[in-house]
């Protein structure tokens, strides 16, 4: 709860601030994440749900409390046909009996329903811890996307910048007749493919802008920026280590083994209810049967009652008790089932999760070789180009690669930083310790 209301007042000083500069806001993406943790509606769908799952477990002693009744009646009642006395008193035909009464069954199914209410809060708090760790990852995984069209964009900017250079360059060959129309005009068509495509890169920042303010919970401003960088540190990761180390932190895997456990309880409780169960009541009676007599002519009555009961139809085959016991028990191995076999596959997710951060690592190292080599063919041919040693041609597809190169390293970088990502939500954690960075 704590945890809560400082999140809120950050976010709300975050906004404070932003109002008061009148200028523009910066986010970066922890304040994003607190933003969507305290706006997203979901998520306080879960916070309610823990809350009454917190309730029932506190009260869950009122599964063992006693029925406890007290009732008061009036009673009128004479001869119809024959004189008699009624009530105690010639003539009179009202009584006011006064019943109070206890009841206590001993079952096992109400220990049962106490330990199946503790575990039911148990499955309520992971199910928000897991709900508060999707949206982080959404959040991180959206805020990298955002970043990743707002540094494309950048590029696409370069490149154009670059072949308005290079428009300019062959405009002034084509005055000195260095160069043909032909060849102005192929520059000029590869000036506008670079607007082309760099506007298309910005319709499509806007759409990723509008679409992750939605998902921060607030409203579409221009003058709301987000800051942050797409530059991982690669680290070798070991998939077995992982998973001995982390896999129990799995949110679904807990979850499940505590629903294995509430359909073991079942079972047990199945078995046990053809056992006996014993009653305890207590009543107590006290009544007047003329309202104008004194208290102390007043008379009361206590009873106590002790019984045992030992069902007979739960041991008779095809009874529906003992349907019930074996229907317990199937819910119970389908449930360890289930549980082993999502064992199975979160182990597979973290060896192939594992297994793509290793071959995104060696693509990265791959791509920054590759970029080195377009920068450089780029300068050697922009040099040859001025001096009137390399074509125009080339130099197009020099800048083309160098695009493509410098493109493919900040997509590669993006993909490692989202199956990061992607691996700590399968890991249950925030944290890759015990590994070596690359």
């Amino acid at each position: 709860m704590r945890a809560k209301k400082r999140t809120i007042l950050t976010s709300i000083m975050i906004l404070l601030l932003a109002a008061a500069s009148h200028g523009e806001s910066i986010y970066d993406l922890e304040s994003c994440i607190e933003l969507a943790l305290t706006n997203n509606l979901q998520l306080e769908r879960e916070q309610l749900d823990l809350r009454g799952a917190a309730e029932a477990a506190d009260n869950s002693w009122s599964h063992i409390l006693p029925s406890i009744g007290l009732e008061l009646r009036a009673d009128y009642s004479r001869s119809l046909l024959f004189d008699s006395v009624i009530g105690g008193a010639a003539g009179d035909p009202f009584r006011i009996p006064l019943r109070g009464s206890v009841n206590f069954q001993f079952s096992h199914g109400s220990v049962a329903a106490i330990r199946k209410t503790a575990h039911s809060y148990r499955l309520a708090e992971i199910s928000y811890e897991q709900a508060r760790r999707d949206i982080q990852v959404q959040v991180g995984s959206s805020f990298y996307q955002l970043i990743l069209a707002e540094k494309r964009q950048e590029l696409l900017a370069e490149d154009l910048r670059l072949a308005e250079e290079q428009l300019e360059q062959s405009r002034i060959r084509f005055d000195n007749g260095i160069i043909g129309e032909r060849g102005l005009l192929q520059s000029r068509l590869g000036v506008e493919s670079a607007r082309l495509a760099l506007s298309k890169s910005e319709a499509d920042y806007e759409f990723q802008h509008r679409s992750f303010l939605n998902l921060l919970g607030l409203e579409h401003r221009e003058d709301i920026r987000f800051e942050g960088e797409i530059d991982p540190e690669p680290i070798i990761l070991d998939a077995e280590q992982l998973i001995a180390e982390h896999l129990h932190l799995r949110g679904d895997l807990r979850s499940s083994a505590i629903e294995t456990e509430l359909r073991r309880i079942d079972s047990r409780t199945a078995k046990l209810d053809r056992g006996p169960s014993v009653s305890l009541s207590a009543g107590w009676l006290q009544s007047n049967a003329n309202l104008l007599e004194e208290a102390q002519n007043w008379q009361d009555s206590l009873e106590l009652s002790l019984s045992a009961r030992i069902p007979i139809d739960p041991w008779i085959p095809g009874s529906r008790g003992d349907q019930n016991l074996r229907s317990a028990k199937r819910e119970e191995k389908k449930a360890a089932l289930s549980q082993q076999a999502l064992i199975n596959s979160a182990e597979l997710e973290i060896r192939n999760l594992a297994g793509n951060l290793e071959q995104a690592r060696r693509s990265m190292e791959i791509s920054t070789l590759q970029l080195e080599i377009a920068e450089r063919s780029f300068e050697l041919n922009q040099a040859g180009f001025e001096r009137g040693t390399v074509e125009r041609l080339e130099l197009e597809e020099s800048r083309k690669e160098l695009l493509s190169a410098r493109i493919d390293l900040l997509e590669g970088k993006y993909h490692y930083l989202v199956g990061l990502i992607e691996l700590r939500r399968a890991l249950g954690t925030d944290i890759l310790p015990n590994h070596e960075s690359q």
